[in-house]
């Protein structure tokens, strides 16, 4: 049997629960039914393989070790789902240069670190993260795990140029922790849940 075959044939075994996980992270008006559909066609084109679902195992295993205690963990809440979403909601309305949806997700007492600072304030951290967005047009901002915790990364000509790591808790961002330059970003552990 081959990896292609295998691996169709486990996801059918467990479609079930894969359906029960995707409506968990979601929520009640995700289109559970094309995620689904998505991750099965990375089986037949190859981009779901052993070798990524392994790494997603490692993955899991260490947000379970360090949310029971094993380990470093910035986030909060200790609900992965609840953290992500809140993420996916600050990288959305930084990808609208829009303050005040920004400040929305953030908790009032904010902080924000870099080389260059560290920013206090929900409205401060808000307005400083746009106003960087919009100077850096041609960036896509992706996902990530970020020396182990949620964050993103601003990609410019398909290399790393900057990286957040965000910490969650009460379902709001209450730190960012901002890393610049290619060089910086290179030496990070990073981990995009997308390959």
């Amino acid at each position: 049997m081959d990896e292609e075959t295998f691996l169709s044939a486990c996801f059918d075994a467990y479609e079930e629960r894969l359906r029960e996980v995707a409506r968990g992270v979601l929520g009640p008006y995700g289109d559970v039914e094309a995620a689904l559909a998505e991750a099965r066609g990375r089986i037949r084109e190859g981009g779901a393989g052993v070798e990524a679902w392994l790494t997603t195992l490692v993955a899991h295993t260490c947000a379970r070790r360090t949310a029971a205690g094993g380990g470093p963990r910035r986030a909060g809440d200790g609900d992965p789902a609840r953290e992500r979403t809140v993420v996916e909601v600050f990288l959305a309305a930084l990808r609208m240069r829009d303050p005040r949806a920004l400040a929305a997700v953030l908790d009032p007492e904010a902080v924000a670190r870099s080389a260059h600072g560290t920013v206090h304030g929900a409205p401060a951290v808000a307005e400083g993260a746009a106003a960087a967005f919009a100077r850096r047009t041609g960036q896509v901002v992706r996902p990530a795990l970020v020396g182990g915790s949620l964050g993103a990364v601003a990609m410019a000509g398909g290399r790393a140029v900057a990286a957040v790591a965000f910490t969650v808790r009460a379902g709001r961002i209450a730190a960012l922790d901002i890393t610049l330059g290619e060089e910086r970003v290179r030496d990070l552990s990073l981990v995009y849940p997308d390959r």
